[in-house]
């Protein structure tokens, strides 16, 4: 069946207020959206697998972290056995990073490196600038200072070639935390980036 394009609105609507940080608005549009897609039988769609991704990384992002990690896990699985790889690789995003959220940092490795192996294997190139900023991120807390500046010049590389402003931010961030000891005026520079 056809998803009606009001839905497809709302889910639209609600990423958008993920984006600007407004999760519990975003929580708000897609609770109840939930609750339709049940009611007319379209739980099977990939669809109604997007809206739940996009309701666990509302709860991740408002700290409903154990609300968001049963409907992350939920939605890594069911999006394995279907087949959804997209949804697979963004789930094992939004777990890795709510794993680092939580000090969990072999977790968070673990859903990186099946990110990445579904990126890789199905050719999922957008979503590359994603995971370059979860492994800088992870880097940056729990493994080798080096590898942030690596992935870190990969998100921003890539999301600039995806056009991806978010993503672009957060990879500028990342360098300029990390130039700020040794240099200063590039680690300025990228924060103005990253503001911009």
């Amino acid at each position: 069946r056809v998803i009606p394009a009001q839905m497809q609105q709302t889910l639209s609507k609600a990423k958008q207020l993920i984006d600007l940080s407004r999760n519990d608005s975003s929580i708000y549009y897609l609770s109840p959206l939930i609750q339709q897609l049940e009611e007319q039988k379209l739980t099977h769609t990939s669809f109604f697998l997007d809206v739940t991704l996009n309701l666990g990384i509302a709860h991740a992002d408002d700290n409903q972290n154990v609300q968001a990690m049963r409907i992350l896990n939920t939605v890594k699985d069911q999006s394995r056995i279907k087949g959804q790889w997209q949804i697979y690789a963004e789930s094992c995003l939004g777990l890795a990073q709510l794993q680092q959220k939580l000090i969990r940092p072999n977790q968070a490795k673990t859903n990186l490196d099946d990110a990445r192996s579904a990126i890789v294997q199905h050719g999922l190139n957008a979503t590359y600038p994603a995971l370059a900023i979860g492994s800088a991120s992870w880097h940056s807390n729990f493994g080798y200072p080096d590898s942030v500046r690596y992935f870190a010049l990969e998100a921003i590389k890539t999301a600039e070639a995806f056009k991806l402003p978010f993503l672009l931010a957060d990879g500028h961030t990342l360098m300029g935390f990390y130039e700020e000891e040794g240099e200063p005026q590039a680690a300025i520079k990228h924060h103005e980036q990253s503001a911009g």
